[in-house]
C-alpha cells in the first residue's frame, strides 16, 4: 500500500484468503462473480486488475473485489473518447482480453439478464442514497459526470453487457 495511488479503506478483514491466478479452477459462482466483477469494473472505468496485479481474493466460497483506487481515473479524459458508455472502445476491449478475469473466464457461458437487472437496480434513489452517505472529503466535482456516465450504462443496459458478453466469447 506504501506505492498505492490514493486513500486506502478496508471494511472487513478477510483471514485466509487465496489470490486466484490465470490456472486457478473455478466454479460456476466464481465465473458469475467474475462475470459481474469485470462488468463492474468497466462501469467505473477500473483499469487495476491485471495477471500482474490480481486485485482479486477467494475463500474458495466466493470471490473478493479489491483495490477500486484508480476507478474513474479517467474520467476527466474521458470525453470524447467513449462518447456512448454503454460501447466498448478499443481500450476497454484491450482491458478486457489482457486482465485476469477474461484468461479464467473467456469463452465460458455469459447468462446476460442477472446483469441486466444488476445494473437497472442503480436507480435516481439508490443515487440519491450513496451521495448522501459520502464524507465531505470525498466530494468530488466530477460526481456530475460519474452519474451521467453510469445512467447512460443503465439506460443501455442490454446493449452494454452483450458487448462485454461478445467480447468474452
Amino acid at each position: 500500500m506504501q506505492n498505492s495511488l490514493g486513500f486506502n479503506f478496508g471494511s472487513a478483514n478477510l483471514e485466509n484468503m487465496l489470490q486466484p491466478n490465470e490456472s486457478s479452477e473455478l466454479k460456476r459462482s466464481h465465473i458469475t462473480e467474475m462475470q459481474r466483477i469485470l462488468l463492474f469494473d468497466l462501469m467505473t472505468l477500473n483499469p487495476d486488475r491485471t495477471p500482474s496485479k490480481v486485485n482479486l481474493l477467494s475463500d474458495n466460497d466466493h470471490i473478493y473485489a479489491i483495490d477500486h483506487e484508480l476507478a474513474f481515473s479517467a474520467i476527466p479524459f474521458l470525453f470524447p473518447a467513449r462518447r456512448n458508455p454503454w460501447e466498448l472502445n478499443q481500450g476497454d476491449i484491450q482491458q478486457i482480453k489482457g486482465g485476469i478475469i477474461s484468461k479464467l473466464i473467456m469463452g465460458r457461458q455469459f447468462i446476460q439478464d442477472p446483469f441486466v437487472s444488476d445494473i437497472r437496480s442503480i436507480t435516481p434513489a439508490f443515487w440519491d442514497k450513496a451521495l448522501s452517505h459520502l464524507p465531505d472529503e470525498w466530494q468530488w466535482e466530477h460526481w456530475h459526470t460519474v452519474r451521467s456516465f453510469i445512467n447512460d450504462i443503465v439506460a443501455h443496459a442490454d446493449e452494454f453487457v452483450y458487448n462485454v458478453k461478445r467480447t468474452l466469447l
